[in-house]
């Protein structure tokens, strides 16, 4: 049955002019394309939620609570997919609502059959998932993670006290106030041990995720 979108009259006929004014229907094909207008913008959300986390990353200390992102992530998505099924439903495609934000892929699948559609949308969404993955990756190679200095004292103090160079929990370490964790990276250190006076370590990165060696300075 289809529906004038001039005069809203219906028709069971399958003729492809309405009967009461004339104007033509609009092919599948053309239902298809009118409905696309949120579909774009959901397949390739994870590229932009790729490049949101990658700066979040840089510009922040390691450990920074990210939960907000996801959260953010998953109702972007909520509203894109259910505005997308609305949509289809106004053009005469049945989609059923259901947990389809935490199966973004299979509901594009499934957007495809309903539609007759080829697989495009649900390619576009796993290459904009893999760019995701793979500019956080370079962004972490290329610039390093941001880490407090706090966070790193704390690091090098509980490496000293487990590798037995001190016992005295009440030393102190005091490190650059923040430091950037990527491979080759190497800062400074001082331990001042009670009743024996300082010390400095030289602590260099190993990796973009905060693992790193310690020595003694020379």
């Amino acid at each position: 049955m289809e529906t004038c979108k001039s005069c809203s009259a219906t028709s069971a006929t399958g003729g492809r002019f309405c009967h009461n004014c004339g104007v033509k229907f609009e092919s599948r094909a053309e239902k298809v394309i009118a409905t696309n207008q949120y579909i774009w913008a959901l397949s390739i959300l994870p590229l932009f939620f790729g490049i949101v986390t990658a700066t979040f990353n840089l510009a922040m200390p390691m450990g920074t609570n990210q939960l907000w992102l996801w959260l953010t992530w998953f109702l972007v998505s909520s509203l894109l997919v259910f505005a997308d099924i609305r949509r289809l439903r106004t053009s005469g495609f049945f989609v059923s609502y259901g947990p389809w934000p935490l199966l973004i892929p299979a509901y594009l699948f499934r957007r495809a059959q309903v539609t007759k559609s080829p697989q495009t949308w649900i390619l576009v969404w796993m290459a904009s998932f893999v760019l995701c993955i793979a500019i956080q990756t370079i962004g972490l190679l290329t610039f390093g993670q941001t880490i407090q200095g706090a966070a790193l004292e704390e690091e090098v103090k509980s490496w000293i006290l487990n590798n037995e160079l001190a016992t005295d929990a009440s030393l102190a370490v005091t490190c650059p106030e923040v430091v950037s964790a990527k491979q080759g990276n190497s800062y400074v250190c001082e331990v001042e041990i009670p009743d024996y006076g300082s010390l400095y370590y030289q602590i260099e990165f190993n990796d973009a995720l905060g693992n790193f060696s310690i020595q003694l300075a020379n």
